[in-house]
């Protein structure tokens, strides 16, 4: 495959324009929804075209685009997609993680959590959370993430995650999910190892007064509405009730552990 067409653009696109194509799309599919995308130049096609113009580039899905590419699919649906994509009129993108039958090492900030059904729990709410179907035997896990002005920017749901379309920028590239505040700055950053490892290697969000952050390999912080806090770096703990627990006046770490090492 040539990677530059007869009008010698190149293949790849440049950041910036691809960050725009994912702003105007909603962080997704403009067809299905679904978050992990490719960048289809709709009008003119790539072969004709003379420069990356992120107006004239939407956001497909694999299976969409494969659809549109194997011409199931006719460029005019995908021109009124893009035109209303899914995910702005939903309020969200969204996909799913692969957790499995076994209950995941869950790694977030500079902690290790092995079999601890509540990762985080801030004010009464888990933040970040697993527990086994009854009737599936599956694990799932749920969670919710806020920004710095305390708005949910992503929500996870029996394995199924959704990020907000109001969201300055989503981005998957292989096994790692970015959340951005603006540019440079991460909210959220998840690496998925499955069926083996859920990683938060970076957050940094406020939750009703209360901070949580942290970034993999410098450690985690957890502050509570009062100001009481927490610093933690290279803990593993396994078989907790709970790892992290913020309340109004005080943060609590470990509660009941069969094995807790910093």
């Amino acid at each position: 495959m040539r990677n530059t067409n007869k009008h010698g653009l190149s293949r790849n696109i440049p950041a910036a324009v691809k960050r725009e194509v994912r702003q105007r799309c909603g962080f997704g599919c403009v067809v299905c929804g679904l978050a992990i995308i490719q960048y289809e130049h709709v009008d003119p096609e790539y072969a004709d075209a003379k420069e990356h113009d992120p107006n004239k580039i939407t956001a497909l899905c694999g299976a969409c685009h494969d659809k549109v590419t194997r011409r199931v699919w006719s460029k005019e649906k995908v021109i009124r997609h893009n035109e209303k994509p899914k995910c702005v009129v939903d309020g969200y993108a969204s996909d799913f993680f692969d957790i499995g039958q076994n209950v995941p090492k869950v790694v977030f900030g500079g902690t290790e959590w092995i079999e601890t059904p509540v990762i985080i729990e801030a004010l009464g709410e888990t933040i970040l959370g697993l527990a086994r179907n009854d009737d599936s035997g599956m694990v799932e896990m749920s969670g919710v993430f806020r920004n710095d002005d305390d708005q949910e920017i992503f929500r996870i749901e029996n394995n199924e995650w959704k990020g907000s379309a109001d969201n300055f920028d989503i981005d998957v590239v292989g096994n790692v999910l970015t959340v951005r505040k603006e540019k440079r700055k991460i909210a959220l950053k998840i690496r998925v190892e499955p069926p083996n490892a859920f990683i938060v290697e970076e957050i940094d969000m406020l939750f009703r007064g209360a901070r949580i952050s942290g970034v993999r390999g410098q450690g985690f912080n957890a502050v509570a509405p009062d100001g009481s806090t927490i610093v933690v770096a290279g803990l593993k703990a396994e078989n907790c009730a709970a790892g992290v627990i913020i309340g109004e006046t005080s943060v609590s770490l470990g509660q009941r552990c069969k094995k807790l090492r910093l």
